[in-house]
């Protein structure tokens, strides 16, 4: 696995990534690892959050049009 310098890092960020795209480079500061650049995993089309995910988020009881609410709070 290679390794650079946040300083190498700084001057050849464009071409470290390009290389890290395909085999994970560590990042040292001061001889130590203190990150990882490793390729990105693919995303899969779809769903992104787990059935009834958003369920679970609370969200605001609003009486009425909430274009009321929106404008109330733009207009603040």
């Amino acid at each position: 696995m290679k390794s650079v310098s946040i300083d190498e890092l700084r001057q050849s960020t464009e071409s470290i990534v390009r290389e890290a795209s395909h085999d994970p480079t560590l990042v040292t500061d001061q001889g130590q690892v203190v990150a990882v650049i490793e390729p990105a995993k693919e995303i899969p089309f779809g769903r992104r959050f787990p059935p009834g995910h958003w369920d679970s988020v609370p969200r605001p009881k609003l009486q009425g049009d909430s274009t009321d609410a929106v404008s109330a709070d733009r207009d603040r």
